[in-house]
This record gives C-alpha cells, sequence and structure tokens, in this order.
C-alpha cells in the first residue's frame, strides 16, 4: 500500500509540475509575442528612415531634425533617435549627427557631432559594428546615466549614399516602458525576465 502510495504521489507530482511548465511556457511566449511586436514597430522606424536617407541626398539639417522629432514623438517606447554621418558625407563637415529625445514632456534635439566624443571610434558600438558588417543590428542593452538614468537598447541601421555607407539610423529604446507598453500584468512583472540574444539582462525586477 505504502508503494502504491508513493507511485501514486509521484506520478501525480509530475503530471502537476508538467502543467505547471505548459502553464508557464504559454505565458512566456505570449508575453514575448507582445515585446517583439514592439521592438520591430520602433525598429521599423529606423529601417524607414534609413531607406528615405538612401534615396534623398539634399535634405537640409532642419528637415532632418523634424524626421527625428517624429520618431521620437510617434513611438512612446523610443527615448531618443539619431542620423549620424560619416565624416565629411554630409556638407563636408567632419562629424554631423543630429539626435532628438525625450526630456519629460518634451522632445529636444541637439548635435552629437559638437559634444565631447566622436562616435565613429570602435569603442561606440552602436555607430562601428552596422557600419563595418554593413547590416542592421542591436546593441546589448546598456545603463545611460547621459540620458537620465535609463537603461536603454539602441538599433542602428547603416544607410548608403555615392555607392558606399554613408552613417547609420539609430533609435534608442527606453527599456523601462517595454512592460506596460505590452500590457504585461503587474504581478507577473515580479518574477519576469527580459535576456538579449548575447545573454545579458535588459530587464530585471
Amino acid at each position: 500500500v505504502g508503494l502504491i502510495t508513493l507511485y501514486l504521489f509521484a506520478g501525480n507530482r509530475d503530471a502537476a509540475s508538467a502543467q505547471i511548465r505548459q502553464g508557464l511556457t504559454e505565458k512566456a511566449q505570449n508575453y514575448a509575442s507582445k515585446v517583439d511586436s514592439l521592438l520591430n514597430q520602433a525598429s521599423s522606424v529606423a529601417v524607414t528612415t534609413a531607406q528615405f536617407l538612401s534615396v534623398n541626398d539634399n535634405m537640409s539639417e532642419s528637415a532632418m531634425y523634424d524626421v527625428l522629432r517624429r520618431n521620437v514623438g510617434g513611438n512612446r517606447l523610443i527615448y531618443g533617435a539619431a542620423i549620424a554621418f560619416e565624416p565629411g558625407v554630409f556638407d563636408g563637415r567632419k562629424l554631423f549627427s543630429p539626435y532628438a529625445f525625450r526630456e519629460g514632456a518634451d522632445i529636444k534635439a541637439i548635435d552629437i557631432g559638437v559634444s565631447a566624443y566622436d562616435y565613429t571610434q570602435p569603442q561606440w558600438e552602436w555607430y562601428a559594428l552596422p557600419k563595418k558588417q554593413n547590416q542592421a543590428l542591436w546593441t546589448e542593452p546598456y545603463f545611460d546615466e547621459g540620458a537620465g538614468n535609463i537603461n536603454m537598447v539602441t538599433f542602428s541601421v547603416p544607410f548608403r549614399r555615392n555607392g558606399q555607407v554613408g552613417g547609420v539610423t539609430t533609435v534608442d529604446l527606453d527599456l523601462g516602458r517595454l512592460l506596460g507598453l505590452a500590457g504585461i500584468a503587474e504581478e507577473d512583472r515580479k518574477t519576469l525576465l527580459i535576456v538579449s540574444p548575447g545573454g545579458r539582462v535588459a530587464y530585471s525586477p
């Protein structure tokens, strides 16, 4: 009787474990689909901008800033958007990178090319890697103190001018907004991890 009872307990336990695993897997896949949809919507903004730049060589600076402001204003997941040119490609300027970003309820704009760093250097992977590999890329998640201590990830798309890579367009995503915009339940956020393809935790409670 004891062995039969133990066998039944083990069988019920295994069945319950399998049911829990299945439920968690289905929930994770559902949430992953929602997150993927948001990421695809945001990344398509950079893709569209790159395609537009590839066939419009004569866009003015003000027109570029207008495009970037619309990019940021049109998608709440996007913290900032940039167009980073190869040196000398735009009006002979050494570095030129218009950037629009959120600051509270406002959208502001600056030129990254006049700031303290040279974004074309290898350590700035959001620019160097898509240019080198000539393909769109996601960065690993990172913490940006300059953006108000935001956990971010950047999607970069190279664009072409005169038959060569002329620069990249980017969107910076605010990972702190990701779960809310994906409609993930508050109780599930306490146990939810989002991990990048490279294995770095993008979100952790």
